[in-house]
């Protein structure tokens, strides 16, 4: 995946139009879990638009407490995307607009994994350029 594709993928995960939504009770569900979404996005958007995201590891907030490299940043958003699936998973659908909800649901959150994927695996590739010593 290039970076063109990368920055495709995460329009696509995270660039949501109002009009996808078939139940405004569904579209409701979905607003409820912006926090988590926004949490991973922010990383994610850093590297498809930087190449990187370094602001991360100096921080010891609330938000990347023990996030030191790409892996420990990849656990963090995985934990946060194992927050998002299971909001998720908690909407019970109820007519059929509300099924192809929870189906439009499920494949956000699927893009949005293959986005962590593959921004980790840009931002490991810059990181040990940046910290393996030159030979």
């Amino acid at each position: 995946m290039g970076d063109s594709d990368l920055k495709k993928a995460f329009d696509s995960a995270f660039m949501v139009d109002r009009r996808f939504w078939k139940s405004a009770r569904g579209r409701a569900h979905w607003l409820e879990s912006e926090g988590w979404q926004d949490a991973i996005a922010g990383p994610l958007w850093s590297i498809v638009r930087h190449g990187g995201c370094d602001y991360v590891y100096p921080r010891q907030d609330s938000f990347f407490a023990d996030v030191h490299d790409p892996a420990s940043l990849r656990n963090l958003l995985f934990e946060w995307h194992a927050r998002l699936v299971s909001n998720i998973g908690r909407f019970a659908p109820s007519t059929d607009a509300e099924v192809s909800d929870q189906l439009l649901m499920q494949s956000l959150v699927e893009r949005i994994r293959v986005v962590i994927e593959r921004a980790i695996e840009i931002e490991s590739h810059r990181w040990q350029a940046i910290h393996t010593p030159a030979r």
